[in-house]
């Protein structure tokens, strides 16, 4: 262990960018597989270390995000949106920020299960699901809703560095870190985290589409507008 901790090192010296890293993890979407991988090359010092709260989620978020410290770490991963990256990163040009895009429908159903798993002995249903979560993780502004919350969520989106999506998960994550300076040859992309898959009935499908409106609307968008410079990136890559 001790070897492979210094060979590790070695390669955070001289390959990973010098730039700050900030992972904007919106719940369900491989955030714990980046997190793990991404920690082996950073010491704990070195990561933010406020990964599972969910205090800068809520409308409410403001005064509870304004107890938690500023962001001096190498590595940034949580469930933190992007208004808080940016109210608490002192450094906000030398970063490299990205994020994970899920089919909303799939990433709901995925945060029901989850919570469902967690909690046995509570009856969980999939409208508990927070609303439009992926607009609200990517906004300016907590107090944001309807149209001004998906566009302010868009224009936020298109200013970040990559951004991996679900469905093309391994290889999206090995373009990141190769993209920061990892060399990816020997490295393994665990699966943390996933819950098995149900069979839900249409109405229920279409009832997660009508609640979470702004998602479907965002990711559609996304997967329409292929010539943003991550899609391009992207398509490049794969075809080496």
């Amino acid at each position: 262990m001790g070897q492979i901790r210094f060979f590790l090192l070695l390669i955070l010296f001289f390959g990973v960018s010098e730039a700050r890293i900030k992972f904007i993890h919106i719940p369900k979407t491989g955030g714990s597989t980046i997190h793990e991988v991404l920690s082996r090359y950073f010491y704990e010092k070195e990561i933010y270390p406020y990964r599972r709260t969910n205090a800068a989620i809520s409308v409410n978020a403001k005064g509870k995000a304004e107890s938690m410290p500023s962001i001096n770490h190498e590595l940034v991963s949580g469930h933190f949106p992007y208004w808080f990256m940016e109210e608490k990163d002192n450094d906000r040009k030398n970063s490299f920020t990205f994020t994970v895009l899920r089919d909303p429908v799939e990433r709901v159903f995925s945060h029901y299960r989850f919570r469902k798993r967690a909690n046995p002995h509570v009856d969980v249903t999939v409208e508990q699901v927070a609303k439009n979560w992926t607009c609200r993780m990517l906004c300016s502004d907590p107090k944001l809703t309807g149209s001004a919350l998906l566009e302010n969520a868009i224009e936020n989106l298109k200013k970040l560095d990559f951004v991996i999506f679900m469905d093309n998960f391994v290889d999206d994550t090995k373009t990141m870190l190769q993209m920061i300076g990892i060399d990816t040859t020997y490295v393994k992309i665990p699966k943390l985290n996933a819950t098995k898959k149900e069979r839900y009935d249409q109405k229920t499908i279409e009832k997660v589409k009508e609640d979470h409106a702004l998602d479907v609307a965002l990711y559609r968008y996304v997967n329409e507008h292929l010539s943003w410079p991550f899609r391009k990136y992207r398509q490049k890559y794969k075809k080496r």
